[in-house]
């Protein structure tokens, strides 16, 4: 949902080719390009899997109410109602399941406006299998919706990949369709999560709900290469193997590898603030002071910062300039105010806490 800067749409995603290249699959339901009344990429699309199953996909950002002004964003209530949104719904009796992919927190009141617009279209869509795929709020989580739905998210910055997983197969019996999917989904799929250690979720046993299943995997080669069924060696292929020489290349031309120091123990973004190996911790209280705060300007001085600011930790050892860009990722402007009263700075921080607020962050 990079909506900021309007350069990340004419240029990285249009004038690239990016959206393009997808063939039809870049899906922005409810992002238009600005004036146009079109789509950034696709509002939908339909999808044909290995196995024959069919799914009708749809593509929501939340409620996002200061996007570039390249994007035009409607809400999710009014993309609902556009004829759009009645083209996808007739497809509905032609598929075996729906996958909303949603970029807003799990448990935001949008996924289940969407999963109502989805129910509300006749027997079609009364009990067809949906899948949300969420994000957002970066974290890991699963949530049951009701006997046919569920919602998944899988973390943030490529550290966790989801796996999800549900049986169609009572419904492709009950419209006629080819061969059910009950083989694939409790063979192959069953020995998947059979893995120790995985973190699986399973919800809807009984024989009138759908069984939905998920992996929350760590992205690592170790738990990948245990996902696949291999050794760690046997798992880098020749094409990933080349990719990675490409990738390391750049981050060298780019001067990403040069060492700006050696950190003596390692920091965790989500550790407690009070904790010796914070790394907002570390932020807060040295980085911050001592670049922005020395020498004092005046007896009392404040720093505001997002929480969503630092994104990685710091690792033991030699810090290059690739993990300080890791850590802290922005191009962020910072402002000065200077001679805010106390109660000003209090009105500011009730604000910035509001919910309203943290909706939109």
């Amino acid at each position: 949902h990079e909506l900021y800067q309007s350069d990340t749409v004419t240029r990285d995603l249009l004038a690239s080719g990016f959206v393009a290249s997808r063939n039809g699959t870049y899906l922005t339901s409810n992002v238009d390009r600005a004036g146009s009344g079109q789509p950034v990429g696709s509002r939908f699309a339909l999808l044909q899997g290995i196995h024959g199953s069919r799914l009708l996909v749809l593509g929501f950002v939340y409620d996002m109410k200061h996007a570039c002004s390249a994007v035009d964003v409607s809400t999710v209530a009014e993309a609902l109602r556009a004829p759009w949104f009645r083209d996808a719904a007739a497809a509905l009796p032609s598929v075996d399941a729906a996958v909303v992919l949603a970029h807003m927190h799990i448990t935001d009141p949008l996924v289940r406006t969407i999963l109502a617009a989805i129910r509300s279209v006749g027997p079609a869509g009364a009990t067809i299998p949906v899948q949300f795929l969420t994000g957002h709020s970066h974290i890991r989580a699963s949530v049951a919706l009701d006997a046919h739905a569920s919602a998944l998210e899988a973390g943030k910055y490529a550290d966790t990949l989801g796996f999800a997983s549900f049986n169609v197969s009572r419904r492709r019996r009950r419209l006629g369709r080819a061969p059910s999917l009950g083989a694939h989904h409790s063979g192959a799929t069953r020995a998947l999560f059979g893995v120790a250690g995985l973190g699986t979720y399973a919800i809807g046993r009984s024989g009138n709900e759908t069984r939905f299943m998920h992996v929350q995997l760590p992205m690592q080669v170790s738990s990948l290469a245990r996902f696949a069924g291999v050794s760690e060696a046997a798992f880098t292929t020749a094409s990933g193997g080349a990719l990675g020489a490409r990738v390391s290349a750049a981050r060298r031309r780019l001067g990403l590898t040069r060492v700006l120091g050696c950190s003596r123990q390692s920091y965790e973004v989500d550790a407690g603030l009070s904790s010796n190996d914070s790394a907002w911790g570390l932020y807060l209280r040295t980085v911050a002071p001592e670049h922005i705060f020395s020498p004092p300007h005046n007896r009392s001085q404040w720093f505001v910062s997002s929480t969503g600011a630092l994104r990685y930790g710091v690792h033991v050892g030699n810090v290059s300039v690739d993990d300080v860009y890791c850590v802290l990722p922005f191009v962020d402007r910072m402002r000065v105010a200077r001679r805010v009263s106390g109660a000003a700075l209090a009105a500011a921080l009730d604000r910035l806490r509001a919910p309203s607020a943290q909706a939109t962050a």
